[in-house]
């Protein structure tokens, strides 16, 4: 080829190579003008979506998002608000999501996604229970659908809706009609149950409304009508009541469960009630409690019988005070280092026997009350105060020293001191010791106390019977209304008799005290009797004739008193034994005796009573005369009728 041929060739190739250029450079002008427009293209793209999402996440739908790869849900605000719960700009774990569900609709939901990425179905829904920030649960729908895929074809994320909805209900019409049917014919089977049922019902909103109630229930509270109760705020008279009741009825059905126990007030129409009841809360279709009905029994004369059961074991049904029981308890329980030093009281009632025989049982209870009531006024609060039982006290001082329990002591001796001139005169024999060391043995100083007791009972025993017999004196003046210048007359002129029969000073001194106390046996005898001005029925008589035998024993109670215990029993014996209690004849009438009943007999005779009219002394030394042998002793009137001759 020559070089004309070669340089053509190479200027075709040129022309060639410029005419590529020229179409690479307008390839090249073309792709520059589709990348700005993509570019424009995914502008807008982009802020449509966030416009679109926005628009989304802030409409009332109800939105959710879940990422499959980190396992977080996401919900838009319209569904956050809806369910009440705080929510920060961070995804909620699955988990926590799962916690929020029925635990009946868990495994529903999951079934439901489970059909849908296995089967066939374009997307997947369900109806569940989620709890809202209250608590309360909340019906709603859910459906949603696998919509992002990664490089490898795996579902990253899901979206869908939900919102609220009615619990599942069937839709056969036909049921339906039938259940209404029988709602209807039930409903005044119903009410009669419910309003002659023979236990309380009643129904009340959760604001505490009270909706309906029954008879019976009115009747327990003692309320005039239902228009008079319509809240639960009705039911108890003291706001510290009403609050347990709200309480009790209230708050614990709140959390879904049914309420039992028992309730203790008085209602607001001053009836003191002991409810049992049963509480049962009644849901909407939301889960949430709207109503909730109480059943509830009257359950109060057994709650009084078990108050006074409880009562009686551990208390003295006379007194009121604890009893042994109960202190052999207490004293167990207070058996402890920080109870020291513990002091132990013992007291005895003085002369109960002799109060028992001289005025019955019924004023022997009334002394024991009395000292009760001196050793209750005496102690202090936290002080433990028991009838042992009989005559026996003890009062047990925890935390008290020696000293301490000495001043109370001393309390309860001026506390009797005060009872001296009541009708229920207190005398205690007191005996204290005091516990300083836990290894002591309780009993011994239980012991110790006793023995203290009984060595003051002792000492004090003379002045405590003297003080006795002054008082049987002066309540028998009070009641047979002797005078004093009757006894006086008595003790003269029975001891001008002892005189001239040449009797002892002991036996005088007997005469001295039996025309004193002859009668003392009349303190027993209803007043009714001696202060009756006619004659007195068979029965009366039969009564009043008791008074010597009743003397006798109060006599023998008395070692003062025993040396004219036989004459006492015996005044009223007739020398030719027509007389009573026993019809003693003669010379087995005690002498006492025999001379007390002349000199009486004189007395009566020469100053009247207000049955008999006076007469004068010859008179009625001529009737005792007439009398010698068969009412007195004929030696007996010899010697007076001598003496005041």
């Amino acid at each position: 080829m020559d070089s004309q041929d070669r340089i053509d060739m190479l200027n075709n190739e040129i022309h060639t190579m410029r005419k590529a250029v020229s179409e690479l450079s307008a390839l090249n002008n073309l792709l520059y003008e589709e990348i700005e427009q993509l570019k424009q293209d995914q502008a807008r793209l982009q802020d449509n979506q966030e416009r679109t999402a926005s628009a989304l996440w802030a409409s009332q739908e109800f939105l959710w998002e879940w990422n499959l790869l980190n396992n977080t849900l996401y919900i838009n605000d319209s569904w956050s608000r809806t369910l009440g719960q705080e929510w920060d700009e961070e995804r909620r774990p699955l988990q926590e999501w799962k916690g929020l569900l029925h635990e009946d609709d868990i495994n529903a939901v999951i079934e439901a996604a489970q059909t849908y990425v296995e089967g066939p179905e374009k997307h997947f829904e369900t109806v569940c229970r989620i709890k809202n920030g209250a608590g309360d649960w909340l019906w709603v729908r859910i459906s949603g659908k696998m919509i992002f895929q990664d490089s490898r074809g795996r579902t990253i994320k899901a979206l869908g809706l939900g919102g609220r909805t009615a619990p599942p209900v069937a839709v056969d019409l036909t049921d339906q009609l039938l259940k209404h049917q029988a709602m209807e014919e039930s409903e005044p089977r119903y009410r009669a149950l419910f309003e002659n049922n023979p236990i309380g019902l009643f129904r009340y909103e959760s604001s505490g409304t009270i909706t309906d109630l029954n008879q019976y229930m009115l009747e327990v509270l003692g309320a005039p009508s239902k228009e008079a109760l319509s809240h639960l705020d009705q039911l108890a008279a003291s706001e510290k009541e009403m609050s347990l009741i709200k309480y009790e009825l209230l708050e614990t059905v709140k959390e879904g469960k049914s309420g039992t126990g028992e309730i203790h007030f008085l209602s607001s129409w001053g009836r003191e009630v002991w409810l049992q009841y049963k509480a049962n809360p009644v849901y909407d279709h939301t889960g949430k409690v709207t109503e909730v009905i109480v059943a509830c029994e009257e359950i109060s004369e057994r709650k009084h019988a078990e108050e006074r059961i409880r009562y009686l074991s551990f208390n003295d049904p006379l007194t009121g005070l604890y009893n042994r029981a109960f202190f052999q308890e207490e004293l167990k329980r207070l058996d402890t280092q920080r109870q020291l030093p513990m002091s132990i009281i013992m007291g005895d009632l003085n002369s109960l026997k002799l109060i028992n025989d001289a005025f019955g049982h019924q004023k022997g209870d009334a002394v024991l009350k009395a000292a009760a009531e001196v050793l209750r006024a005496s102690c202090r609060k936290e002080d433990i105060i028991a009838r042992l039982g009989g005559d026996e006290f003890v009062v047990l001082l925890p935390m008290t020293n020696a000293e301490v329990a000495d001043e109370i002591c001393n309390r309860i001796k001026n506390n009797c001191r005060k009872t001296e001139e009541s009708a229920d005169q207190v005398s205690l024999a007191l005996g204290m010791a005091t516990r300083t060391d836990i290894t002591q043995d309780i009993d011994d100083v239980m012991r110790e106390a006793e023995d203290r007791m009984y060595r003051n009972k002792l000492i004090e025993s003379r002045n405590i019977r003297s003080s006795f017999i002054l008082s049987l004196e002066r309540t028998l003046r009070e009641k047979s209304h002797e005078t004093e210048d009757h006894t006086a007359r008595l003790q003269q002129m029975s001891s001008m008799i002892g005189k001239g029969m040449r009797m002892s000073e002991t036996e005088l001194d007997a005469l001295n005290l039996l025309s004193a106390l002859h009668d003392i046996g009349k303190i027993a005898i209803p007043s009714t009797i001696l202060d009756k001005a006619g004659s007195l029925s068979h029965e009366e008589w039969d009564t009043m004739k008791k008074h010597p035998e009743i003397g006798y024993r109060i006599a023998l109670s008395t070692p003062e008193l025993v040396p004219i215990a036989e004459a006492i029993l015996a005044h009223h014996e007739c020398w030719d034994g027509s007389g009573y209690p026993l019809g003693l004849r003669e010379e087995k009438i005690p002498l006492l005796a025999r001379i007390l009943a002349v000199c009486d007999a004189y007395d009566v005779m020469v100053n009247g009573r207000p049955y008999r009219e006076a007469i004068s002394k010859q008179e009625a030394l001529q009737e005792l005369q007439n009398c010698a042998g068969t009412q007195f002793d004929p030696s007996v009137v010899k010697v007076f009728v001598e003496r005041m001759a």
